[in-house]
């Protein structure tokens, strides 16, 4: 159920994730759709209340057919990709980040896509071509998996009666880098969250 919220309450929506569900508010002559199905908050102006409607009810195929032809998802293969989606969501990255989350995303069969205004999702490789089932994904989920992936790798290395004593200094590296990006991505994304 699409649920009409006062502009103080989309507010808090935004801010807290929760609670979760579809939203809309109208605000400054605009309707604004907030998809927080799964708690990520996702938010949409749109001209008519039909259209916010529409988008809550299957975001992806109707935001698709109401953007331009260069606004589709498309994969995001290298580093600097990463960068421009995250800065879209504002959270800044450096290169080194933004290599090692697109390697672990690959490692686990995974690789993240975005469209121009930075929205981003997680595609299943063993989905193929079929994208139907691909959700949201900010990049701050995709540093969050990449952090627990990391987590685990980890522990399954220690364990291990001869541990690969390179590997888990890499694996104790990248730990350091995703522990320190999550704690910039809290608070830009914190910020973000503050501006929407």
């Amino acid at each position: 159920m699409i649920k009409k919220l006062k502009p103080i309450h989309a507010r808090a929506v935004i801010e807290t994730r929760r609670p979760k569900g579809l939203f809309y508010v109208y605000e400054n002559d605009v309707y604004v759709g907030i998809d927080n199905s799964a708690g990520h908050a996702w938010v949409e102006e749109f001209a008519s209340l039909r259209q916010c409607k529409e988008w809550l009810r299957n975001p992806w195929v109707t935001v698709s057919s109401m953007e331009p032809e260069g606004n589709r998802m498309s994969r995001i293969t290298q580093p600097e990709e990463l960068l421009v989606a995250a800065m879209r969501q504002g959270i800044r990255m450096d290169i080194r980040e933004a290599d090692i989350v697109l390697g672990y995303q690959e490692g686990h069969d995974y690789c993240l896509m975005a469209n121009d205004e930075g929205w981003t999702v997680r595609h299943d490789e063993q989905d193929g071509t079929d994208y139907s089932e691909d959700m949201p994904y900010s990049i701050k989920d995709a540093v969050m998996f990449c952090q627990e992936m990391n987590g685990e790798l980890l522990r399954e290395n220690e364990s291990q009666s001869v541990p690969d004593i390179g590997y888990l200094g890499r694996l104790r590296k990248d730990e350091q880098i995703f522990d320190a990006s999550i704690a910039k991505i809290v608070v830009k994304s914190n910020q973000y969250m503050e501006a929407a």
